[in-house]
Protein backbone atom coordinates (compact mmCIF):
# COMPACT_ATOMS: atom_id res chain seq x y z
CA UNK A 1 0.00 0.00 0.00
CA UNK A 2 1.27 3.33 -0.68
CA UNK A 3 0.16 6.86 -0.04
CA UNK A 4 0.91 10.60 0.41
CA UNK A 5 0.21 12.36 4.53
CA UNK A 6 0.75 15.71 5.42
CA UNK A 7 2.63 16.95 8.44
CA UNK A 8 1.60 20.37 10.36
CA UNK A 9 3.78 22.32 7.95
CA UNK A 10 1.89 20.93 4.97
CA UNK A 11 4.94 19.37 3.80
CA UNK A 12 4.09 15.85 2.31
CA UNK A 13 5.56 12.47 3.28
CA UNK A 14 5.45 9.00 1.18
CA UNK A 15 4.12 6.22 3.25
CA UNK A 16 4.92 2.52 1.68
CA UNK A 17 4.14 -0.27 3.81
CA UNK A 18 6.43 -2.85 3.43
CA UNK A 19 5.79 -6.45 2.52
CA UNK A 20 6.48 -9.66 4.34
CA UNK A 21 9.07 -10.94 2.09
CA UNK A 22 11.08 -7.41 2.29
CA UNK A 23 10.60 -6.43 6.04
CA UNK A 24 14.05 -8.38 7.14
CA UNK A 25 15.80 -6.68 4.71
CA UNK A 26 14.42 -3.27 5.53
CA UNK A 27 14.38 -3.74 9.60
CA UNK A 28 11.48 -1.79 9.53
CA UNK A 29 7.44 -2.21 8.35
CA UNK A 30 7.33 0.79 6.31
CA UNK A 31 8.69 3.29 4.33
CA UNK A 32 8.05 6.96 5.39
CA UNK A 33 10.52 9.47 3.64
CA UNK A 34 9.61 13.41 3.27
CA UNK A 35 9.69 14.54 0.36
CA UNK A 36 9.99 17.87 1.11
CA UNK A 37 7.47 19.94 -0.88
CA UNK A 38 3.79 21.27 -0.62
CA UNK A 39 2.89 20.93 -4.09
CA UNK A 40 0.64 17.65 -4.52
CA UNK A 41 1.93 17.30 -8.15
CA UNK A 42 5.07 17.16 -7.51
CA UNK A 43 4.55 14.50 -4.61
CA UNK A 44 2.78 12.49 -6.66
CA UNK A 45 5.73 12.27 -8.82
CA UNK A 46 8.29 11.19 -6.18
CA UNK A 47 6.05 8.83 -4.49
CA UNK A 48 5.44 7.04 -7.68
CA UNK A 49 9.17 6.93 -8.28
CA UNK A 50 10.37 5.75 -5.25
CA UNK A 51 7.00 3.30 -5.27
CA UNK A 52 8.17 1.81 -8.94
CA UNK A 53 11.64 1.07 -7.38
CA UNK A 54 9.86 -0.65 -4.29
CA UNK A 55 7.55 -2.17 -6.91
CA UNK A 56 10.84 -3.85 -8.69
CA UNK A 57 12.52 -4.84 -5.49
CA UNK A 58 9.40 -7.13 -4.47
CA UNK A 59 9.14 -8.83 -8.35
CA UNK A 60 13.66 -9.06 -7.39
CA UNK A 61 12.73 -10.57 -4.57
CA UNK A 62 9.44 -12.79 -5.15
CA UNK A 63 11.58 -14.72 -7.85
CA UNK A 64 13.51 -16.43 -5.42
CA UNK A 65 16.63 -17.05 -7.54
CA UNK A 66 18.75 -14.56 -5.38
CA UNK A 67 21.03 -14.97 -2.61
CA UNK A 68 20.03 -13.24 0.59
CA UNK A 69 23.15 -10.74 0.06
CA UNK A 70 22.30 -9.89 -3.63
CA UNK A 71 19.13 -8.99 -2.05
CA UNK A 72 20.00 -7.16 0.93
CA UNK A 73 22.54 -5.11 -1.30
CA UNK A 74 19.65 -3.62 -3.68
CA UNK A 75 17.58 -2.62 -0.58
CA UNK A 76 20.68 -1.05 0.53
CA UNK A 77 21.26 0.81 -2.43
CA UNK A 78 17.46 1.71 -2.88
CA UNK A 79 17.89 3.51 0.96
CA UNK A 80 20.63 5.21 -0.04
CA UNK A 81 18.99 6.31 -3.31
CA UNK A 82 15.81 7.82 -1.27
CA UNK A 83 17.30 8.14 2.47
CA UNK A 84 17.33 12.36 2.53
CA UNK A 85 20.23 11.53 5.08
CA UNK A 86 22.20 9.84 2.25
CA UNK A 87 22.71 10.51 -1.15
CA UNK A 88 19.68 12.81 -2.30
CA UNK A 89 19.54 12.39 -6.00
CA UNK A 90 16.18 13.95 -6.15
CA UNK A 91 16.99 17.09 -4.16
CA UNK A 92 19.39 19.62 -4.69
CA UNK A 93 22.50 19.27 -1.99
CA UNK A 94 22.34 23.03 -2.00
CA UNK A 95 18.85 23.80 -1.62
CA UNK A 96 16.93 20.83 -0.74
CA UNK A 97 14.12 21.95 -3.65
CA UNK A 98 12.55 19.53 -5.85
CA UNK A 99 14.77 18.80 -8.75
CA UNK A 100 12.09 19.03 -11.82
CA UNK A 101 12.54 19.33 -15.49
CA UNK A 102 10.64 22.87 -15.48
CA UNK A 103 12.55 23.92 -12.32
CA UNK A 104 15.96 23.07 -13.94
CA UNK A 105 15.07 24.78 -17.25
CA UNK A 106 14.26 27.87 -15.73
CA UNK A 107 17.79 27.81 -14.18
CA UNK A 108 19.26 26.76 -17.47
CA UNK A 109 17.39 29.74 -19.10
CA UNK A 110 19.17 32.57 -16.53
CA UNK A 111 22.42 31.25 -17.01
CA UNK A 112 22.15 30.67 -20.58
CA UNK A 113 21.08 34.20 -21.10
CA UNK A 114 24.21 35.51 -19.83
CA UNK A 115 26.24 33.66 -22.07
CA UNK A 116 28.48 35.73 -24.91
CA UNK A 117 26.13 33.98 -27.63
CA UNK A 118 24.36 35.44 -30.74
CA UNK A 119 20.82 36.28 -29.78
CA UNK A 120 19.45 33.55 -32.66
CA UNK A 121 21.31 31.04 -30.88
CA UNK A 122 20.06 31.76 -27.62
CA UNK A 123 16.38 32.15 -29.16
CA UNK A 124 16.07 29.06 -30.80
CA UNK A 125 17.58 26.81 -28.61
CA UNK A 126 15.23 28.44 -25.42
CA UNK A 127 12.07 28.30 -27.41
CA UNK A 128 12.43 24.46 -28.23
CA UNK A 129 13.19 23.55 -24.87
CA UNK A 130 10.00 25.48 -23.17
CA UNK A 131 7.76 24.90 -26.38
CA UNK A 132 8.74 21.30 -27.55
CA UNK A 133 10.77 20.08 -25.23
CA UNK A 134 9.42 20.26 -21.81
CA UNK A 135 5.66 19.40 -22.69
CA UNK A 136 6.78 16.09 -23.88
CA UNK A 137 9.34 15.42 -21.11
CA UNK A 138 6.81 17.13 -18.85
CA UNK A 139 7.46 19.97 -16.52
CA UNK A 140 7.13 17.91 -13.39
CA UNK A 141 9.24 15.02 -14.30
CA UNK A 142 11.97 14.82 -11.98
CA UNK A 143 15.61 15.64 -13.39
CA UNK A 144 17.54 12.32 -13.03
CA UNK A 145 14.38 10.24 -13.94
CA UNK A 146 15.73 10.54 -17.68
CA UNK A 147 17.63 7.64 -19.05
CA UNK A 148 18.68 6.65 -22.69
CA UNK A 149 15.75 4.75 -23.21
CA UNK A 150 13.71 7.60 -22.24
CA UNK A 151 14.95 9.79 -24.23
CA UNK A 152 14.97 7.90 -27.02
CA UNK A 153 11.76 7.77 -26.92
CA UNK A 154 11.43 11.27 -26.97
CA UNK A 155 13.72 11.52 -30.26
CA UNK A 156 11.06 8.79 -31.40
CA UNK A 157 8.31 11.45 -30.68
CA UNK A 158 9.83 14.62 -31.94
CA UNK A 159 11.10 12.64 -35.45
CA UNK A 160 7.35 12.32 -36.17
CA UNK A 161 6.74 16.08 -35.12
CA UNK A 162 5.68 17.82 -38.65
CA UNK A 163 7.75 20.94 -39.97
CA UNK A 164 7.21 23.96 -38.22
CA UNK A 165 5.97 26.13 -41.32
CA UNK A 166 3.51 22.74 -42.29
CA UNK A 167 0.93 24.93 -43.29
CA UNK A 168 -1.60 21.46 -43.08
CA UNK A 169 0.09 21.48 -39.02
CA UNK A 170 0.74 25.52 -38.05
CA UNK A 171 -2.49 25.70 -36.40
CA UNK A 172 -2.45 22.38 -34.04
CA UNK A 173 -1.58 22.71 -30.46
CA UNK A 174 1.77 20.40 -29.68
CA UNK A 175 -0.62 17.47 -27.84
CA UNK A 176 -2.34 17.03 -30.89
CA UNK A 177 0.66 16.87 -33.29
CA UNK A 178 1.94 14.62 -30.77
CA UNK A 179 -0.93 12.05 -30.80
CA UNK A 180 -1.49 12.53 -34.64
CA UNK A 181 0.34 10.19 -37.25
CA UNK A 182 2.35 12.73 -39.52
CA UNK A 183 3.16 11.83 -42.96
CA UNK A 184 6.46 11.19 -43.50
CA UNK A 185 6.97 13.84 -46.29
CA UNK A 186 5.51 16.68 -43.63
CA UNK A 187 8.28 15.62 -40.66
CA UNK A 188 11.33 17.25 -39.43
CA UNK A 189 14.34 16.61 -41.25
CA UNK A 190 16.79 14.80 -39.91
CA UNK A 191 18.89 18.13 -39.64
CA UNK A 192 16.07 19.72 -37.57
CA UNK A 193 15.87 16.58 -35.38
CA UNK A 194 20.00 16.31 -35.23
CA UNK A 195 19.42 20.48 -33.90
CA UNK A 196 16.92 19.20 -31.34
CA UNK A 197 18.86 16.29 -29.81
CA UNK A 198 21.82 19.54 -30.15
CA UNK A 199 19.75 22.04 -27.39
CA UNK A 200 19.13 19.12 -25.35
CA UNK A 201 22.24 17.90 -24.24
CA UNK A 202 23.36 21.51 -23.84
CA UNK A 203 20.09 21.41 -21.19
CA UNK A 204 21.17 18.73 -19.63
CA UNK A 205 24.74 19.17 -19.70
CA UNK A 206 23.96 22.41 -17.36
CA UNK A 207 22.15 20.00 -15.28
CA UNK A 208 24.94 17.59 -15.17
CA UNK A 209 27.85 20.82 -14.61
CA UNK A 210 25.56 21.76 -11.29
CA UNK A 211 25.51 17.82 -9.98
CA UNK A 212 21.90 17.42 -10.45
CA UNK A 213 22.47 14.33 -12.77
CA UNK A 214 25.06 12.10 -13.08
CA UNK A 215 25.05 11.44 -16.80
CA UNK A 216 23.85 13.29 -19.82
CA UNK A 217 21.11 11.08 -21.19
CA UNK A 218 22.18 12.35 -24.98
CA UNK A 219 25.78 11.56 -24.90
CA UNK A 220 24.51 7.86 -26.60
CA UNK A 221 21.95 9.24 -28.98
CA UNK A 222 22.67 9.41 -32.82
CA UNK A 223 20.28 11.39 -35.89
CA UNK A 224 21.44 8.88 -38.75
CA UNK A 225 19.26 8.61 -41.86
CA UNK A 226 18.89 9.80 -45.18
CA UNK A 227 16.35 13.20 -44.84
CA UNK A 228 17.91 16.74 -44.48
CA UNK A 229 16.88 20.12 -45.25
CA UNK A 230 18.22 19.79 -48.87
CA UNK A 231 17.16 16.34 -49.84
CA UNK A 232 13.29 17.06 -48.92
CA UNK A 233 13.13 19.50 -51.72
CA UNK A 234 14.21 19.40 -55.33
CA UNK A 235 14.74 22.64 -57.30
CA UNK A 236 12.12 23.12 -60.72
CA UNK A 237 14.09 22.43 -63.99
CA UNK A 238 14.09 25.77 -66.09
CA UNK A 239 11.36 24.03 -68.58
CA UNK A 240 9.55 23.40 -65.33
CA UNK A 241 9.25 26.94 -64.36
CA UNK A 242 8.48 27.90 -67.63
CA UNK A 243 5.33 25.68 -67.67
CA UNK A 244 4.33 26.73 -64.13
CA UNK A 245 4.78 30.43 -65.16
CA UNK A 246 2.50 29.97 -67.83
CA UNK A 247 0.09 28.33 -66.16
CA UNK A 248 0.12 30.95 -63.49
CA UNK A 249 -0.80 33.66 -66.41
CA UNK A 250 -3.96 31.53 -66.15
CA UNK A 251 -5.19 33.19 -62.65
CA UNK A 252 -5.69 36.74 -61.33
CA UNK A 253 -3.26 39.26 -61.25
CA UNK A 254 -3.28 39.21 -57.87
CA UNK A 255 -2.10 35.45 -57.52
CA UNK A 256 0.10 36.37 -60.61
CA UNK A 257 2.18 38.94 -58.86
CA UNK A 258 2.86 36.86 -55.79
CA UNK A 259 3.68 33.40 -57.64
CA UNK A 260 6.01 35.40 -60.22
CA UNK A 261 7.87 37.45 -57.16
CA UNK A 262 8.52 34.21 -55.24
CA UNK A 263 10.08 32.80 -58.41
CA UNK A 264 12.22 35.86 -59.08
CA UNK A 265 13.23 36.69 -55.77
CA UNK A 266 13.66 33.61 -53.81
CA UNK A 267 11.91 34.95 -50.75
CA UNK A 268 10.59 32.12 -48.54
CA UNK A 269 7.46 32.82 -48.57
CA UNK A 270 6.91 33.89 -44.86
CA UNK A 271 9.25 36.67 -45.90
CA UNK A 272 7.52 37.91 -48.59
CA UNK A 273 4.27 38.98 -46.78
CA UNK A 274 6.60 40.56 -43.81
CA UNK A 275 8.55 42.31 -46.35
CA UNK A 276 8.06 46.48 -47.16
CA UNK A 277 7.61 47.04 -50.92
CA UNK A 278 10.17 50.59 -51.89
CA UNK A 279 11.35 52.39 -54.53
CA UNK A 280 15.20 53.79 -54.72
CA UNK A 281 14.09 57.27 -56.97
CA UNK A 282 17.82 57.96 -57.79
CA UNK A 283 18.77 54.46 -59.18
CA UNK A 284 14.98 54.31 -60.07
CA UNK A 285 15.06 50.26 -58.39
CA UNK A 286 12.15 48.67 -56.84
CA UNK A 287 13.18 46.67 -54.29
CA UNK A 288 11.30 44.43 -51.03
CA UNK A 289 12.94 45.74 -47.65
CA UNK A 290 13.35 43.14 -44.64
CA UNK A 291 15.45 45.50 -42.45
CA UNK A 292 12.74 46.23 -40.34
CA UNK A 293 14.31 44.68 -37.12
CA UNK A 294 10.42 44.34 -35.47
CA UNK A 295 9.35 41.53 -37.34
CA UNK A 296 10.60 37.98 -37.07
CA UNK A 297 12.71 36.73 -39.50
CA UNK A 298 14.75 33.26 -39.33
CA UNK A 299 18.28 34.42 -38.70
CA UNK A 300 19.92 37.33 -38.36
CA UNK A 301 21.49 37.49 -42.12
CA UNK A 302 17.40 37.39 -42.85
CA UNK A 303 17.63 40.43 -42.63
CA UNK A 304 18.28 42.18 -46.37
CA UNK A 305 17.12 43.59 -49.08
CA UNK A 306 16.41 42.51 -52.13
CA UNK A 307 15.65 44.34 -55.90
CA UNK A 308 12.52 43.34 -57.81
CA UNK A 309 13.78 41.46 -61.39
CA UNK A 310 13.29 43.50 -64.38
CA UNK A 311 10.44 40.80 -65.62
CA UNK A 312 8.47 41.94 -62.31
CA UNK A 313 8.92 45.23 -63.22
CA UNK A 314 8.14 45.46 -66.30
CA UNK A 315 4.38 43.01 -65.72
CA UNK A 316 3.55 46.41 -63.21
CA UNK A 317 4.00 43.89 -60.36
CA UNK A 318 4.89 47.05 -57.62
CA UNK A 319 1.64 48.07 -58.49
CA UNK A 320 -0.04 44.97 -57.71
CA UNK A 321 1.31 43.24 -55.12
CA UNK A 322 0.98 45.42 -52.00
CA UNK A 323 -2.69 44.51 -52.49
CA UNK A 324 -2.40 41.07 -53.66
CA UNK A 325 -0.49 40.10 -50.24
CA UNK A 326 -3.62 41.77 -48.23
CA UNK A 327 -6.24 39.91 -50.33
CA UNK A 328 -4.54 36.38 -49.85
CA UNK A 329 -2.92 34.55 -46.83
CA UNK A 330 -0.08 32.49 -47.18
CA UNK A 331 -1.28 28.83 -46.74
CA UNK A 332 -4.01 30.05 -48.92
CA UNK A 333 -1.20 30.79 -51.55
CA UNK A 334 0.72 27.48 -50.87
CA UNK A 335 -1.95 25.11 -51.24
CA UNK A 336 -2.82 26.36 -54.48
CA UNK A 337 0.25 25.90 -55.78
CA UNK A 338 1.28 22.47 -54.29
CA UNK A 339 -1.78 20.96 -54.59
CA UNK A 340 -3.17 22.72 -58.18
CA UNK A 341 -0.54 24.15 -60.35
CA UNK A 342 2.55 21.82 -59.53
CA UNK A 343 0.83 18.67 -59.76
CA UNK A 344 -0.07 20.02 -63.66
CA UNK A 345 3.55 19.85 -64.19
CA UNK A 346 5.24 17.64 -61.60
CA UNK A 347 4.01 14.92 -59.40
CA UNK A 348 7.84 15.04 -57.69
CA UNK A 349 7.04 15.18 -53.71
CA UNK A 350 10.31 16.94 -53.67
CA UNK A 351 8.82 19.70 -55.86
CA UNK A 352 6.86 21.97 -53.82
CA UNK A 353 6.73 26.17 -53.71
CA UNK A 354 9.15 26.27 -51.70
CA UNK A 355 10.71 24.89 -54.91
CA UNK A 356 11.24 27.89 -56.20
CA UNK A 357 13.74 28.93 -53.62
CA UNK A 358 16.42 26.60 -54.54
CA UNK A 359 15.65 27.29 -58.57
CA UNK A 360 16.08 30.87 -57.71
CA UNK A 361 20.12 29.96 -56.09
CA UNK A 362 20.58 27.30 -58.27
CA UNK A 363 19.95 29.41 -61.71
CA UNK A 364 21.78 32.54 -60.26
CA UNK A 365 24.81 30.08 -59.96
CA UNK A 366 24.81 28.52 -63.47
CA UNK A 367 24.56 32.10 -64.33
CA UNK A 368 28.01 32.56 -62.78
CA UNK A 369 26.75 35.22 -59.81
CA UNK A 370 29.00 35.41 -57.73
CA UNK A 371 28.72 33.01 -54.19
CA UNK A 372 28.48 35.94 -51.99
CA UNK A 373 25.60 38.03 -53.65
CA UNK A 374 23.41 34.99 -53.96
CA UNK A 375 24.25 34.43 -50.25
CA UNK A 376 23.09 38.06 -48.92
CA UNK A 377 19.98 38.21 -51.99
CA UNK A 378 18.65 34.14 -50.39
CA UNK A 379 19.49 35.80 -46.89
CA UNK A 380 22.22 33.72 -45.64
CA UNK A 381 25.17 34.19 -43.88
CA UNK A 382 29.02 33.14 -44.72
CA UNK A 383 32.07 34.12 -43.26
CA UNK A 384 33.77 37.51 -42.90
CA UNK A 385 30.73 39.30 -43.35
CA UNK A 386 28.85 40.82 -40.21
CA UNK A 387 25.15 41.16 -41.36
CA UNK A 388 23.68 42.21 -37.74
CA UNK A 389 25.32 45.54 -38.70
CA UNK A 390 24.52 46.60 -42.12
CA UNK A 391 21.09 45.22 -43.92
CA UNK A 392 23.24 45.09 -47.10
CA UNK A 393 26.31 44.19 -47.45
CA UNK A 394 26.48 45.16 -51.28
CA UNK A 395 24.56 48.43 -52.86
CA UNK A 396 21.06 48.15 -53.86
CA UNK A 397 22.37 48.16 -58.06
CA UNK A 398 24.94 45.43 -57.28
CA UNK A 399 22.10 42.96 -56.60
CA UNK A 400 20.03 44.35 -59.44
CA UNK A 401 22.44 43.63 -61.46
CA UNK A 402 22.66 40.09 -60.03
CA UNK A 403 19.03 39.31 -59.77
CA UNK A 404 18.04 40.50 -63.43
CA UNK A 405 20.93 37.65 -64.78
CA UNK A 406 18.02 35.33 -63.60
CA UNK A 407 16.43 34.07 -67.27
CA UNK A 408 13.87 31.12 -67.42
CA UNK A 409 12.78 32.35 -70.50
Amino acid sequence: MKYLIKNTNNIYHARIRISTQLKSYFCQREINKSLRTKNIRQAKELLKLIANEYKRLSVVTSLGIHTEEHLQSLVDDFLNRYSLSKNRTIYSQRTSRVLTHGTCLNEFEKYYRQLDIGDDKRNITLSYLKKIYLPIVGTNTLIDVIDFNKINAIKDTLSKLPRRLSAHYKTLSLNKLVKMDVEEDDRISDTTLKAYIGYTKRFYNYCLSQHYIKLNPCNSINVIGVRNAISERDPFTKEEVRELLRLIDTYSSSLHAIYYTLAHTGLRSSELWKATLRHDIDDDIWFLDLTNRKIKLKTNSSYRIVPLHKTLVDLGVPYVLPQALIEHKQERTQKVFNNSIKQQVTSSPKKVMYSLRHTFATELKYSKVDQLIISELMGHSHSGMTMGRYASRYPIHILKEAIDKLDFS
